[in-house]
């Protein structure tokens, strides 16, 4: 970071003002290098900085085929002007009621520490996949938690920490449940310890980018009254390209390893919501993933505080299916792949304001297809 006093160098002064893009507050800059009078041996580095609000209202209507979704809340990502997080939120998903109370000071006084709170609740319908059938869960998850955060640069954080919660499963069926395999009902309580790397190189131009960014999350929990434990690792990298003034170009890698168990309470789903769109609402699960979602994000008008982009995407994926190999992810038969497009609605004048549609297709099989509706872009 440029500092009065430093040697002028284009390079570092390009990253400075990158940052500055990257924070909540800011829409997009400009800088302007002027000679002092005085002493031509010296200049004044002038940025012009271009705001947006940073409360967001979350009110929204979405989802896919058989998981509609209703939201309420209200987003703050510069509480106090010091680029803080505090969101509330109230989901009503599947029909089940969920909240998020969620709180993050990055660096508490400046420092390089900051820490992370939250208190939730996630409910869903939940397919489990056993060997001759499947059957249907009501899932709740309550719990709280708590992280420490610490910033090697402006642009690299690790953070750690720990969520102690409940879960709740209650079989719902269908049919007769004493015919069904599975617990009728399984309430454990759990212990959760991560830790998290996050890097972000990106460039931000409005709602345009390029550069990359990259993470990587490590789980541990164990189950009281239990001696096994459970360990994920997921590994995820996301590239942005700006081949010209109106287009960008998008891809996201991602894999999940976890353990594998011959079980079906494992935890990387195929979901139109997070993977593959179109596929479907949680159709199958695994313990391992390999996923690629590839964008091309065409901006058909840019007016004032309001854009519009056509979006045509390709979504591939593969899963290790429990008990299963490695292999399995190179496995011809495991891949599904769905083409599609859609729309992005979006205002400049707020953070993370763009609603989505969009329409996949599976490559291989025309009679599996499906809308996607959400606020966000989808990476």
């Amino acid at each position: 970071m440029t500092q009065v006093g430093d040697t002028l160098d284009l390079e570092i002064l390009a990253e400075d003002e990158a940052q500055l893009r990257r924070l909540s507050a800011v829409s997009t800059t400009q800088r302007q290098i002027i000679l002092t009078r005085k002493d031509t041996n010296r200049v004044k580095i002038i940025f012009e900085i271009t705001e947006r609000r940073t409360w967001l209202p979350l009110i929204g209507i979405g989802g896919i085929k058989d998981n509609f979704w209703f939201l309420l809340g209200l987003s703050e990502f510069n509480l106090a002007g010091k680029n803080q997080t505090l969101s509330a939120q109230f989901l009503l998903n599947d029909g089940l009621p969920n909240f998020q109370v969620y709180y993050q000071n990055r660096r508490i006084r400046g420092s390089k520490w900051g820490f992370s709170a939250e208190i939730k609740r996630a409910a869903s319908e939940e397919p489990l996949f056993f060997t001759d059938t499947t059957v249907t869960y009501r899932y709740a998850n309550f719990g709280v938690g708590i992280n420490g955060i610490y910033s090697f640069s402006p642009s690299r954080h690790l953070s750690a920490g720990f969520q102690f919660f409940e879960e709740d499963y209650l079989k719902l069926g269908p049919g007769p449940l004493s015919d069904l395999p599975g617990p009728n009902r399984l309430r454990p309580l759990k212990w959760l310890t991560n830790a998290r790397y996050q890097g972000n190189k990106i460039n931000y131009d409005y709602f345009y980018l390029s550069g990359h960014q990259t993470s990587a999350s490590l789980q541990w929990v164990i189950t009281f009254g239990e001696s096994q434990h459970f360990t994920s690792l997921i590994l995820e990298g996301s590239k942005f390209w700006r081949p010209f003034k109106t287009g960008n170009v998008a891809a996201r890698l991602r894999f999940g390893l976890s353990n594998n168990d011959p079980s079906p309470f494992v935890p990387f789903v195929l979901d139109s919501q997070f993977n593959l769109r179109g596929v479907g609402n949680r159709v199958d699960r695994g313990t391992a993933q390999l996923v690629l979602n590839l964008e091309y994000r065409q901006t058909i008008f840019a007016i004032g505080a309001w854009a519009s982009q056509l979006v045509l995407f390709s979504d591939l994926g593969s899963w290790r299916d429990p008990g299963g190999s490695l292999n399995d992810l190179a496995d011809k038969d495991q891949f599904r792949q769905f083409v599609g497009m859609g729309i992005r609605i979006i205002n400049n004048k707020f953070f993370l304001a763009t609603l989505r549609l969009d329409y996949g297709v599976d490559l291989y099989d025309g009679q599996q297809r499906g809308f996607v509706l959400g606020m966000g872009q989808y990476f």
